[in-house]
């Protein structure tokens, strides 16, 4: 073709030769090219630069028609057409995604009004944010088409529509399926490694947290679920469990922690959890924190891959999330506050406190719990009861107060991103002095509320083996 021995820097000025030639062309049919470049070059200003150009890069030796020309100069005026189009439509998608961005930049504003306002807007702009990142991932296997087809076709004058509609299709396919697996792991059920206690097996549990629930004035919630760990929460969304699928309020009680508190102090535990159930907590237990989490979630799975359809989603996606993170934040350290308020009136303020204590302290030995776990793993072995393996560490540490005390300020540092109030904030806003309170702290010699779970012993191993073989596969011992 013609048009590969053409620098395509000439094209804009051979559109002048392409107006001018078809009426040369007409008048004088035998002219030669050579010929034909004179005449326009004295006809028009600024030809002469035309001819030297386009002698110096055509073929000397190629008698190139008049026709030929024209044919290479029409087709880089529409190669030139494409292109500005592309760029424009390029110019359109950053426009479209800036615009987007800062869109939910301005909700994340507004949201900051309160906690109605972080609802309401988070939803809108998690809407737009999905719709924008859809429309972004299409718009990547167009881009991908583009790049291979132009190229292709300047340098070598083939399309090679076959080779276009396999690429076309892949793009199309990646990217649906980015989609597709964006939505479908934001939709997944949440997965909690617990059992659920049975109102007729476990009836001692149920009971205590239904009169908990009576007195303070809130629903039972429909499920517990028993399992390890160094927390306690609750949730309202649709989620499975080791017994197998969930749904409607839960309370997940952990049995790491109970065997070192008393009953009282599970009792302000309880409060604390079920205040989530309450006032505008519902609203956000059941329509903003479960997608926050799963939104979390999938934000960590995109991270964790290589996948190029998958990027735009998860930058936008990442990014969303950290417009509303502080807000998020702020807000979740409110409803701890009060929930730990709650606790206190139900119980004590010294009651919550020392739980709030004895929880950070005992999480730190959990952290040494799970470390060891993955160190047996490693060897093939399998810690069969994990909570054991927590009374054995937490025995033989013998920590004064004054070592308690240091170890629980310095773990309990926060800083704003936090979803928890750090624990000297908690305990001012309970009016609790540490050094007063840690004089009634205790982990040994107490009636505590294991007794509350039948089987205790035997489902913290059934538990530590079924999350053993969760995380590092079975282990033949």
């Amino acid at each position: 073709m013609i048009i590969n021995n053409i620098n395509n820097q000439s094209a804009e000025i051979l559109y002048t030769i392409a107006d001018n030639s078809m009426d040369l062309a007409h008048e004088f049919p035998d002219l030669s090219t050579d010929e034909m470049l004179d005449n326009l070059a004295q006809k028009e200003n600024g030809i002469s630069l035309l001819y030297n150009i386009v002698n110096t890069y055509l073929s000397p030796d190629t008698d190139t028609s008049l026709t030929e020309l024209q044919s290479a100069v029409q087709e880089l005026k529409i190669l030139s057409s494409d292109l500005d189009m592309y760029s424009k439509y390029a110019w359109l998608l950053i426009v479209f995604g800036f615009v987007s961005v800062l869109f939910v930049f301005l909700l994340s504003i507004i949201a900051r009004i309160n906690r109605l306002f972080l609802l309401i807007t988070f939803k809108i702009g998690f809407f737009i944010i999905g719709l924008s990142a859809a429309i972004m991932v299409l718009a990547q296997s167009l881009f991908l088409i583009g790049v291979i087809y132009y190229p292709l076709m300047y340098y070598t004058g083939y399309i090679l529509p076959k080779l276009m509609f396999v690429i076309g299709a892949s793009g199309v396919l990646v990217s649906g399926y980015a989609i597709y697996n964006f939505f479908k792991k934001l939709n997944k059920r949440n997965i909690i490694i617990g059992y659920t206690a049975s109102k007729n097996e476990q009836n001692k549990i149920w009971d205590f947290v239904t009169n908990i629930a009576h007195n303070f004035n809130t629903s039972v919630p429909d499920n517990i679920i028993l399992g390890l760990g160094d927390n306690y929460y609750v949730t309202q969304s649709n989620a499975i469990c080791l017994s197998g699928p969930i749904k409607g309020k839960t309370l997940f009680l952990s049995l790491s922690f109970l065997n070192r508190m008393t009953e009282q102090e599970l009792s302000a535990v309880i409060v604390h959890e079920l205040s989530h159930f309450k006032g505008y907590d519902t609203l956000f237990s059941l329509y903003f924190y479960p997608t926050w989490k799963r939104l979390h979630d999938t934000v960590a799975d995109f991270e964790s891959t290589d996948s190029f359809g998958a990027m735009p989603v998860s930058v936008f996606l990442k990014n969303f999330m950290n417009l509303f993170a502080i807000e998020e934040a702020k807000v979740s350290r409110e409803r701890e506050k009060q929930a730990d308020i709650n606790g206190a009136q139900q119980t004590s303020n010294k009651t919550m406190a020392i739980a709030l204590i004895k929880i950070t302290y005992l999480s730190i030995f959990w952290g040494t719990v799970i470390n060891d776990c993955v160190a047996s793993a490693k060897e093939g072995k399998v810690i069969k009861n994990k909570n054991t393996l927590l009374n054995f560490i937490i025995e033989h540490k013998k920590n004064t107060k004054s070592d308690i005390k240091n170890i629980v300020l310095k773990e309990s540092e926060t800083n704003p991103m936090d979803s928890h109030p750090s624990l000297c904030t908690r305990l001012k806003y309970l009016n609790v002095d540490i050094d007063s309170v840690l004089n009634e702290t205790k982990f040994f010699g107490i009636k505590t509320a294991s007794a509350l779970i039948q089987n205790k012993e035997s489902i913290e191993t059934d538990l530590s083996i079924a999350e053993h073989h969760i995380y590092f596969g079975k282990t033949n011992q």
